[in-house]
């Protein structure tokens, strides 16, 4: 249930990003590579912050409005 969504910092160096979507999202999950629920997390204005280490691939399932 969800949409799953995969993003991978590419940069040498840590980042921290806004997700948005044409939709809003609802709320959130970070989950494992395998889409299995790990932590709830709470979207801010439909926007989900996130933060990534160098090279790190995190997966994510967002339920839209």
């Amino acid at each position: 249930k969800g949409l799953i969504t995969r993003f991978w910092n590419m940069n040498a160096k840590p980042v921290t990003s806004m997700i948005k979507l044409s939709r809003t999202i609802n709320s959130a999950w970070q989950t494992t590579h395998i889409e299995t629920n790990e932590q709830k997390l709470t979207p801010f204005n439909g926007s989900l912050k996130a933060s990534f280490n160098q090279h790190q691939l995190k997966t994510y399932r967002l339920i839209l409005k």
